[in-house]
């Protein structure tokens, strides 16, 4: 699994969240919503993944 570790991952977990968003809404775009249903299954599966380990770096920073 991907780990941050330190913030420069961090900011770039962040740019890849946020582009994974972009791209279901092209995909959304240029296929419909029930073509591009399975990409956008996988694609927020990968965006819940990169929010929770976001989420774990901001916690063990926070106390340390």
């Amino acid at each position: 699994m991907y780990q941050i570790k330190d913030e420069a991952d961090r900011q770039k977990t962040l740019e890849h969240i946020k582009g994974f968003k972009a791209q279901i809404e092209r995909v959304r775009q240029k296929h419909g919503p029930e073509r591009s249903r399975n990409f956008k299954t996988m694609a927020e599966q990968m965006i819940k993944q990169f929010e929770e380990q976001v989420k774990t770096y901001d916690q063990l920073k926070q106390r340390n």
